[in-house]
């Protein structure tokens, strides 16, 4: 029958190896380029129709590298093993962030022996995103935490992209957060943690609705979510996401009560209540040291630069109901910082989750997202957000981090404004950053 056409061997080449967009694959036999030989990466789905027809006119399949994809022929490709996340590591790093027995049995002998091996027996109780990422960080780098780039528009393809073993931190100080993603032979995990915080205080104008069993107040017309409804205490610890379950806490559409054990992410057994849906998605997707694909990955990375791009339009939004309207970014920045220095209490948001309810007549649904200071802040600032702005960058910081954002991080959206002139005394950069570790380079950041 004669040779069959070079399209047709392609395609049963895939096929027969599975090789599919999203399969992770190892290099091999490149003359050309024998560096790659053994790098690990993954079939890209092609950009167009016309790409499509090169590829299969020509017997390749389209592979990820940065900073550009390969086009390789499919002999040149081999099914990838598991990825080795232990690899030249004394743990794997999600044993670290969880607080395996193995890491806190080495950590506290190390201990009695008067050995220093920094922060490794703690890291999975630390609160703070950046605490977390810091202290990370340091361990990986034999203490060494050097300055931070500005995050590149291209960071999602860089991290995508590049074969190996790295440790990524992306630091989101514009929205009071931070994020460590570790990258092995393409395949992902995401790190994080969110200082647990406790219910806000109940004030007077809440105490009839919480009395009567209701979670809600009126304010010009509108019901809100109580100040004091919220009954879950936010926030989770590191080593609890990292070790986090589904069955760990109860969703919105769970039949029946809570199991009396089960509260939330960091298990302090002393509140109850549902976690919206959103944010059980959101932990069910990247907690639990869950293995992300390329695909999986790319929706992670694509929250973060939609979280950056609302962050600038509410700053900016913000700034026009300050005394600082008319002045540079510098000025409305250091507004914001003063005020987040004053205040001795929480900033509230109301409603504290995107949407409020529409109960009887008389009641319209909120048009604004209010930002109320403490109430022992002389002046107040209370500020107030267009709905359809607000509730946006509220989705997605809860579909990233698997909470909503809280007082603060609405005036660090303020306190970082014009981050993009900003630089810190190492001459790291500000607001928006990027780190990057090579973990099977000696650890060494790039």
């Amino acid at each position: 029958h004669g040779p069959l056409p070079a399209g047709l061997c392609f395609l049963r080449a895939m096929v027969e190896a599975r090789f599919e967009p999203g399969t992770r694959v190892t290099l091999q036999g490149l003359a050309a380029r024998p560096e790659l030989n053994g790098e690990v990466v993954v079939v890209l789905a092609p950009a167009s129709a016309e790409e499509t027809a090169q590829l299969e006119a020509t017997g390749r399949a389209k592979v990820s590298h940065y900073p550009k994809a390969l086009s390789l022929r499919a002999q040149s490709l081999e099914l990838a093993p598991p990825p080795d996340w232990s690899r030249g590591l004394p743990f794997p790093i999600s044993d670290i962030v969880r607080g395996a027995p193995s890491v806190l049995e080495v950590a506290q002998a190390a201990v009695v022996a008067g050995e220093d091996l920094g922060a490794l027996g703690r890291i999975h109780e630390l609160q703070g995103a950046e605490d977390l990422a810091e202290a990370l960080w340091a361990f990986c780098g034999r203490g060494e935490v050097g300055p931070a780039k500005e995050l590149p528009d291209d960071f999602a393809e860089l991290v995508l992209d590049t074969p190996g073993h790295w440790l990524y931190w992306i630091g989101l100080e514009q929205v009071s957060h931070h994020v460590i993603v570790e990258a092995c032979d393409c395949t992902w995990r995401i790190y994080q943690a969110s200082a647990p915080r406790r219910p806000q205080p109940v004030a007077k104008a809440d105490e009839k609705a919480l009395a009567t069993g209701k979670g809600f107040e009126e304010f010009g017309g509108v019901l809100l979510e109580s100040g004091g409804a919220g009954r879950r205490q936010r926030g989770y610890r590191a080593g609890a996401w990292a070790s986090w379950e589904a069955s760990d806490v109860p969703s919105a559409s769970s039949s029946g009560p809570p199991p009396p054990d089960v509260v939330e992410l960091d298990k302090d057994k002393e509140v109850h209540e549902e976690l919206p849906e959103e944010l059980l998605a959101a932990r069910a997707r990247w907690a639990g040291g869950r293995e992300l694909t390329w695909e999986e990955a790319a929706i992670f990375l694509r929250l973060i630069a939609d979280l950056k791009e609302q962050a600038r339009d509410l700053a900016l939004k913000l700034k026009e109901q300050t005394p600082c309207s008319k002045e540079d970014d510098e000025v409305a920045a250091e507004w914001a910082r003063q005020k987040l220095e004053a205040a001795s209490g929480d900033f509230t948001v109301m409603p504290s989750r995107p949407g409020s309810p529409r109960s009887g007549p008389g009641y319209a649904e909120a048009s604004d997202l209010w930002l109320f200071s403490p109430p022992d802040m002389k002046p107040t600032c209370d500020l107030s957000l267009p709905t359809t702005a607000g509730f946006a960058f509220m989705r997605t910081f809860g579909q990233l981090v698997g909470e909503y954002p809280d007082g603060r991080c609405f005036l660090a959206l303020l306190e970082f404004l014009g981050w993009e002139s900003l630089e810190r005394e190492d001459g790291g950069r500000v607001g928006w950053t990027l780190r990057a570790r090579d973990l099977r380079g000696g650890g060494q950041q790039r």
